[in-house]
């Protein structure tokens, strides 16, 4: 979660500085105005998104780094928020329409809308979405936090050449997500993407097959099936150069190589003994 947020923050500070160059009168509306916005949410959800908007209020970027007090005390609030479950999303949807609400507090937000994983926001999120044309500061964010709750392989790219599409292709990509997975459960959700994943492994784009390859490999109950996807890629004929070397930092990654057993002559005297009792403690596995 850390790595997570330490991205969404290098990201935040260059829209930050985007959105700080924007005349104010051009400023969208809010970005959450839909009925979840608008519905009850719980005590507990809400003192705990509170908690966030008061503590979490720090730079991960800060000289002398937050202190070990404060990142405790931002975790306590986001495990408080996140604890009440999906009845915290309408209170955390309407605190990041707080425009005065920190950018480090606002990742923490999204975090938790992101481990609640409550289906309901998806809608919410592309309509916030497409509102960043003009305010860019969420918009990673946003992209983040769906494609954490919902599985999605929209906007997903491979990282070896391809550019992100603009934004408006991206909104548009999201809403016919939408139209055809509107209602499903997140367990519904997993198995279609796993699903999906496992048909286009083998697609002849290598590329489109990294992208769902990487999928597999990286869910454990997905594991091995994706890590051989992405070394049936590696041995492809004819594969262009830019894609072995993130296939293979991949692989190494998942599954790094076993370390190398010692050359008998490497060996401890008291192991060249071939009459000596094993010792079965290092066989005992707990």
């Amino acid at each position: 979660m850390q790595r997570t947020l330490g991205i969404l923050a290098a990201l935040m500070v260059v829209a930050v500085g985007s959105n700080a160059r924007a005349d104010a009168n051009t400023l969208p509306h809010e970005l959450f105005d839909d009925d979840l916005a608008h519905a009850p949410g719980s005590k507990e959800g809400r003192a705990g998104i509170e908690d966030i908007a008061r503590l979490c209020n720090y730079s991960e970027f800060m000289r002398s780094g937050p202190r070990p007090q404060d990142i405790a005390a931002c975790q306590k609030g986001v495990e408080r928020a996140v604890a009440a479950g999906t009845a915290v999303s309408p209170d955390a949807l309407r605190k990041l329409n707080d425009k005065k609400l920190g950018y480090g507090a606002r990742l923490r937000v999204y975090d938790v809308l992101s481990r609640v994983a409550d289906v309901r926001v998806l809608e919410p999120l592309v309509d916030a979405l497409e509102r960043t044309d003009r305010d860019p500061t969420d918009r990673d964010p946003i992209r983040l936090t769906l494609a954490r709750i919902s599985y999605a392989s929209v906007g997903e790219t491979s990282g070896v050449g391809s550019d992100r599409p603009d934004l408006a292709t991206q909104v548009a990509a999201w809403r016919s997500w939408l139209a055809t997975h509107r209602g499903m459960s997140r367990s519904e959700l997993l198995a279609d993407r796993i699903a999906e994943a496992r048909a286009r492994a083998v697609d002849a784009d290598p590329e489109a097959a990294f992208v769902a390859a990487r999928f597999l490999a990286q869910r454990k109950e997905t594991q091995r099936e994706g890590v051989d996807a992405l070394q049936a890629i590696l041995e492809r004929p004819n594969l262009p150069s830019e894609v072995p070397p993130p296939v293979r930092r991949l692989l190494q990654r998942i599954a790094p190589a076993p370390a190398k057993k010692p050359s008998p002559s490497q060996k401890a005297p008291e192991e060249k003994q071939q009459n000596a009792a094993p010792d079965m403690k290092l066989r005992t596995f707990s």
